[in-house]
């Protein structure tokens, strides 16, 4: 009869953590559940007076204006340089509302640099370069004065006609500086309720199209009031 042999297995030390590396491991975890619930936890969104959906900003910079600051209404402007009913409001109905209203310190006036396709985002980014030299509100007229001619030689032509400093103007427009700036403007837009331009945000009110001049002015007139 044969023996049953008895299998020995010997017994190694046991492996485990120490008390302190357990420690730090659940201190550790701690603090990633905490800093996830502190990222994923709702926050109260940040308002600013007269300008509730955060157009001031076109992307990462602020977006070009004319005005006082400080004054009761703050209407911001829409428009792609491709939309013809926006170049009907800046040649026809915007210098009235510069003399009356912005020029007379009742009105802080933003323009919220945005384009629905790519072409008219990179006029919009040679806009910007243009604010670049202190010269955005007269670039923005000649374009839509040019509405359509938008090759590269014509918009240095358009900074030429208006004195700016060419080459500075023509290597900002090349190395592309503003046209993620552009991009995240024009999201910005379209996420604030813009389907179509021109649109309008007076006191954070939207305004769609090239409305009359009367109805404009009796809206300014109305957000000034609501604002004492």
């Amino acid at each position: 009869m044969a023996k049953v042999q008895r299998k020995v297995v010997k017994r190694g030390k046991r492996s485990g953590l120490s008390t302190g590396m357990t420690l730090v491991i659940l201190g550790g975890a701690v603090i990633v559940v905490a800093a996830l619930a502190w990222l994923l936890w709702p926050r109260p969104k940040v308002v600013v007076a007269g300008d509730p959906q955060g157009l001031a900003m076109c992307g990462s910079v602020p977006c070009p204006t004319k005005g006082d600051p400080n004054a009761p209404v703050k209407m911001i402007e829409v428009s792609d340089y491709g939309c013809s009913h926006c170049r009907d409001y800046t040649l026809n109905t915007e210098s009235t509302i510069e003399e009356q209203y912005i020029k007379t310190g009742k009105v802080y006036y933003v323009g919220h640099v945005f384009g629905f396709q790519a072409q008219t985002q990179a006029v919009a980014a040679a806009a910007l370069c243009a604010n670049d030299q202190n010269k955005f509100w007269e670039y923005h007229a000649v374009l839509f004065r040019n509405q359509g001619s938008f090759d590269p030689a014509s918009l240095i032509a358009y900074a030429q006609q208006i004195g700016l400093d060419t080459q500075t103007f023509a290597n900002c427009v090349s190395s592309g500086k503003y046209r993620s700036a552009v991009e995240a403007s024009s999201n910005a837009a379209l996420s604030a309720g813009v389907e179509g331009t021109p649109s309008f945000f007076i006191n954070g009110k939207m305004v769609t199209g090239d409305v009359p001049l009367a109805e404009f002015k009796a809206r300014l007139d109305e957000a000034a009031k609501a604002s004492k």
